[in-house]
C-alpha cells in the first residue's frame, strides 16, 4: 500500500543539544517571539519547524536567554563534503 497524495512529511528540527545542560529558566528568542522553558532540557525536546542556530546566549537574573537565527546555510555542501560556491 503506497502513499497517498495528500499525506507530506513535514520536518521539524531540534535545537543543539548542549542547551539541554541549562538548569536555569530558559527564554528561546526567535524573530522577537520568546518562548519560556523551565530549563534547556525542555527547549531541546521542542520541535521546530526550522532549522535554527544559537546567534547569542545571555543571563539576566535567574534566566537564561538564547537568541535563535535560522540556519540559512542548511545544504551548504554536498555528499562529497564541498561547499556551494555563491558568486553573488
Amino acid at each position: 500500500m503506497g502513499l497517498r497524495c495528500e499525506e507530506r512529511f513535514d520536518m521539524t528540527y531540534k535545537l543543539n543539544p548542549g542547551i539541554e545542560k541549562i538548569k536555569s529558566k530558559t527564554i528561546v528568542v526567535i524573530d522577537d517571539k520568546e518562548f519560556v522553558f523551565n530549563n534547556g532540557k525542555e527547549a531541546v525536546k521542542q520541535e521546530y519547524d526550522r532549522n535554527y542556530l544559537v546567534d547569542s546566549i545571555s543571563a539576566k537574573d535567574d534566566t537564561v536567554i538564547v537568541v535563535l537565527k535560522e540556519n540559512k546555510l542548511i545544504n551548504s555542501t554536498n555528499w562529497m563534503g564541498e561547499e556551494q560556491v555563491s558568486f553573488f
